[in-house]
């Protein structure tokens, strides 16, 4: 079966060499949701990287392609008000914006509106550029720059917050708002001394290899010096995880977990790599190498150091593959609004889908892969998505989306008890990998990252946790 110790090792390592060759570059942008529409609209970073520095500007432009002459844009974007301070919102190619600030304690939401008066049918158009003082009053930001360019995302406003728009109006600051919080789980990891002896260096062990899903991090672009920092993130990607709802079914989940560091200045790594820094020009070989020689059951390949600057955007997500493994920039592991760490990881661990429009159904054998999808809508035929870009207003509440799926409907089929407690809240929402497709719940993390979706946007919805503890670990010990 999927995950255990007799899958197909050539299978895994076909799948690591074409994840991490061909997606390292990081110009793959559909993770975090970019805000994909008609017109379609990109955050880009506008300021060079030398010269990003706390108390200094940071500009952001909004760009808008896909759309016609004289057709009215609306787009939004959130910012974290604890490290950017709001300076000034420019018009950019597409002449005259309105735009609006709610400004709150943790995040601030800039609404924008223009009209397209021109169409450069070769390239996207500059709509408007924000423009931020970097002012960190948390200590999470170094003077380098590490982390700024994530502090800043897009999304679709409701046409209800942008009515005040409409009419001739001085741009302005809205009244301000309740404080959007972060309520951080305390967990109590007990990770292993960090033993650099160990080829494969344990990180979280709860038992033999042979009972538990192992995982083991891989480094990629870490120098010789920098694989202690190596190390210390994996670690903190544990953590990422243990922050979700995972952690509530610890026993169901977590002791059933593996975690290990790959040594790469173990004496038994071959010499071409051993104290050497791995990228893009040598991964292919190297993983081809080494792959097999750590327990295993599923992969993470860390990169660290990604100029995301040069990436063409604020990408923090990642990429991965069924029961298989997820190639995951270390950056996204700092960035506490959202969790894409725990949104790969869902994908990897038990076969989870993305419950945003990809514009792709993933068809399988697998009963279990995809389980938190379905094509089959309920009784009241839900046919609008409540939530926008994730954001979701009060047609939410309607109970036309309260009706369960059949997929997880348990007054139409028999439910176990794990069933009824998960199925519970389940509901039947447009939009599931593709937009015919139907998820249970508005929001969660397997959602698009949305830093306005609130805490939800950071937890497993009941039938993904259903997912993971029944299908995912329930062979495990």
């Amino acid at each position: 079966m999927f995950g255990r110790k007799d899958f197909l090792d050539s299978f895994i390592i076909v799948f690591l060499i074409v994840l991490a060759v061909i997606l390292f570059p990081f110009a793959v942008k559909n993770k975090i949701s970019p805000v994909y529409a008609k017109p379609l609209y990109t955050l880009r970073v506008l300021t060079p990287a030398d010269q990003i520095r706390n108390g200094e500007i940071i500009e952001f432009g909004i760009e808008v392609d896909r759309y016609k002459s004289e057709e009215e844009l609306l787009i939004g974007a959130v910012f974290d008000a604890r490290k950017l301070k709001l300076e000034d919102v420019k018009e950019g190619d597409l002449g005259e914006i309105k735009w609006v600030v709610e400004q709150k304690e943790r995040d601030g939401r800039i609404i924008i509106r223009g009209k397209a008066v021109q169409k450069d049918l070769d390239s996207s158009t500059l709509l408007a550029v924000l423009q931020f003082r970097i002012d960190d009053k948390t200590g999470e930001l170094n003077e380098a720059g590490f982390g700024y360019t994530q502090l800043c995302s897009l999304f679709f406003p409701d046409e209800d917050e942008a009515d005040v728009l409409r009419e001739p109006v001085e741009n302005q600051i809205m009244p301000t708002a309740a404080p959007f919080s972060v309520d951080d789980q305390v967990v109590d990891i007990e990770f292993e001394r960090l033993d650099k002896t160990k080829l494969c260096i344990p990180l979280v062990v709860n038992g033999s290899p042979a009972d538990k899903m192992d995982w083991v991090f891989f480094p990629v672009n870490y120098d010789a010096d920098e694989y202690d920092k190596f190390f210390q993130e994996a670690k903190l990607g544990i953590q990422r995880l243990a922050e979700t709802n995972i952690w509530q079914y610890k026993k169901e989940v977590f002791d059933k977990m593996n975690w290990y560091a790959f040594n790469p200045s173990h004496r038994n790594v071959p010499e071409e790599f051993r104290g050497k820094r791995v990228d893009q020009s040598n991964l292919r070989d190297f993983l081809s190498k080494v792959h097999s020689m750590c327990p295993r059951d599923r992969y993470i390949v860390l990169v660290g150091n990604v100029d995301l600057l040069n990436s063409g955007g604020s990408f923090v997500g990642g990429e991965a593959a069924f029961y298989i493994g997820f190639i995951y920039p270390a950056r996204g592991l700092y960035i506490k609004e959202f969790n894409t760490f725990a949104h790969e990881w869902g994908h990897a661990a038990a076969g989870l889908m993305d419950e945003y429009d990809t514009g792709q159904w993933i068809f399988t054998n697998n009963d279990s892969a995809g389980f938190n999808c379905t094509l089959q809508a309920s009784d009241l035929s839900p046919v609008q998505d409540p939530c926008r870009g994730g954001v979701c207003g009060d047609l939410a509440d309607d109970p036309v989306y309260k009706k369960p799926c059949p997929k997880w409907d348990c007054s139409k089929k028999q439910c176990s008890d794990l069933e009824k407690k998960l199925f519970a809240d389940a509901g039947c929402f447009p939009r599931c990998s593709i937009k015919t497709a139907f998820r249970p719940a508005k929001v969660s993390v397997m959602d698009g990252m949305i830093r306005s979706a609130g805490d939800d946007i950071r937890n497993f919805n009941g039938v993904s946790l259903y997912s993971i503890i029944k299908f995912a670990f329930g062979n495990y010990r």
